[in-house]
């Protein structure tokens, strides 16, 4: 029994690992890709992150608080917005948000994970 608490503990947290990293490199690539002024790849950018999202979202919502969730959420809206808009300045900063509650997300549910065991 101990084996298999641990088994899904690991693969809940590699998981979160995996998918919370994957989501800074492509919101660093935005950041990156915006500062060139590259709208049209922003926006193409932009709609994958989202898509990741949705989809990691449905399994992370398992592990984590709903209200952490909906603030990267709501700083993903921005995002789109602020692509949308064309407003590098503004989209430069809630990109950096963005990848700060991915850590937060990230360093919040090892820390939990790691004080069960």
């Amino acid at each position: 029994m101990l084996i298999i608490i641990f088994s899904i503990a690991y693969t809940a947290n590699k998981y979160l690992e995996d998918s919370t990293m994957k989501l800074k490199n492509d919101l660093l690539n935005l950041k990156k890709i915006a500062t060139l002024n590259n709208w049209e790849k922003a926006n193409h950018l932009d709609t994958e992150i989202n898509n990741k999202w949705h989809n990691i979202s449905k399994i992370i919502a398992i592990l984590k608080d709903q209200s952490e969730l909906h603030d990267l959420e709501i700083t993903l809206s921005r995002i789109s917005f602020l692509v949308n808009q064309k407003n590098k300045k503004e989209l430069l900063l809630e990109i950096t948000i963005a990848r700060k509650l991915l850590t937060a997300i990230y360093e919040q549910e090892k820390l939990s994970l790691e004080n069960i065991f």
